[in-house]
């Protein structure tokens, strides 16, 4: 197949997960033998290998540097990050023209003007799927008037994000969407991400000379549970009943957290080692014990605790959140409430030596080498892409009066805004 893939980000220019899981997804299909173009939005950073699949010629209209406070400019701002960016959309439709392909497959839109392409793209005929690891199709149409989004029939009673497919990581987030207004239809399949790195070998025995290891991985925001885990270890430290040490990865509030790490009294505790490649993520945990994820309820389908399982390291994890799904508790991991009385008593049972690291580490291992691998779920991708079309679909990749439809959508779209400030 030629799969044309869209995404607002891309490595080295990324924010998390959903800009690594396209990429990788990306050089997953090509490796199994299909063509692939990505379509993102240029980098000031040097890609650490080749990357002459990608073309960088998107316009990204959202995440100012200075904060937006004109409510107008807001706007305007919005419509084009997430309804319409003429150019980007005309962009879209020209290399639609000159790939040719059989399917596109999109990732994050926020930013490039996303309800317009998913629009134009389901104008050509050419099928499409949305690659979905969070909330993309309720995200490009919060804050937007109605009355402009009648216009790419995103209504409560429209049907545009019915006429794709889904692959969705949870159960989780489709519960999410559907509950935000968004209706996806009947064509959804929950594939998770899945874990690129497999039989990683375990560095160090099980709770070594008596000392717990911990790891957490993720952003340093309030959203993640940092606070808990620092928290956990204020009242396990004044416990004193075994040693333990937690090793913390990621970027954001790092300042704020290591200096409530020092106000906690728990700096001997904890180390903050910053940013690193998910491969060093995983090495960590091929020499920890557990991993700390005492993350949101809605956490749509992150891939860590299924990267610490590689590693055989046991997650602690929030028991609703979208990973939690396909692990089951006391088996792969283990479940706890979000609170902070529910993480210190799991990290003290596994601290104590009451849970069995050895059994679990081996069970999560088998399921992230299995189910959850990425080669299985690369395969389950590639199937949903190459289903047969049953409905009857246009042709209309070289109808020049697409061009037209494009332009006057958006122009509409700038009018819609223009009359309801007017009416205020």
């Amino acid at each position: 197949m030629r799969i044309l893939v869209i995404s607002n980000f891309l490595p080295p220019r990324m924010i998390g997960g959903f800009e690594l899981a396209c990429y990788n997804i990306s050089k997953g299909l090509r490796a199994r033998g299909h063509e692939v173009l990505i379509l993102t939005t240029p980098t000031e950073k040097e890609p650490p290998e080749n990357q002459d699949f990608v073309d960088r010629v998107l316009t990204m209209r959202w995440f100012p540097k200075v904060p937006v406070t004109d409510p107008t400019l807001l706007r305007f701002l919005r419509r084009e990050s997430l309804v319409s960016q003429q150019a980007n959309t005309q962009i879209v439709l020209d290399r639609i023209r000159q790939f040719r392909p059989d399917h596109v497959l999109f990732f994050n839109l926020v930013g490039i003007g996303g309800l317009a392409l998913v629009d134009m793209v389901d104008a050509t005929g050419i099928p499409w799927t949305m690659n979905l690891g969070d909330r993309v199709p309720s995200a490009l149409v919060e804050g937007i008037p109605r009355n402009v989004r009648e216009i790419y029939n995103v209504h409560p009673e429209g049907d545009l994000f019915r006429r794709g497919w889904s692959s969705i990581v949870s159960q989780t987030l489709i519960d999410e969407i559907r509950r935000e207004g968004i209706s996806l239809g009947k064509n959804v399949q929950i594939i998770p991400r899945g874990v690129i790195v497999r039989d990683v070998k375990r560095t160090r025995p099980y709770r070594e000379n008596g000392v717990t290891k911990f790891v957490s991985a993720g952003a340093l925001l309030p959203h993640k549970g940092i606070d808990l885990v620092l928290e956990a270890a204020a009242r396990l430290d004044a416990e004193g009943e075994f040693e333990f040490f937690i090793d913390i990865y990621g970027d954001g509030r790092r300042a704020v957290y290591e200096k409530m790490a020092n106000d906690l009294g728990v700096s001997h505790r904890v180390a903050f080692h910053g940013s690193v490649s998910q491969r060093e993520v995983i090495a960590a945990n091929a020499g920890a014990d557990s991993f700390l994820f005492p993350t949101w309820e809605r956490e749509p389908g992150a891939s860590a605790p299924i990267e610490a399982g590689v590693a055989g390291s046991v997650t602690i994890m929030t028991g609703n959140c979208g990973p939690a799904e396909r692990l089951v508790h006391g088996v792969h991991c283990l479940k706890i409430e979000r609170t902070v009385d529910s993480l210190v008593a799991a990290m003290r049972q596994v601290g104590k030596g009451e849970i069995d690291l050895e059994t679990m580490g081996k069970a999560a291992q088998k399921l992230a080498a299995g189910d959850l691998s990425f080669d299985v779920s690369i395969q389950r991708l590639e199937k949903l892409l190459a289903r047969e079309i049953t409905e009857p679909r246009p042709n209309r990749v070289d109808d020049r009066t697409l061009d037209l439809e494009v332009l006057d959508k958006d122009e509409r779209s700038v009018r819609a805004l223009y009359e309801l400030l007017e009416r205020r």
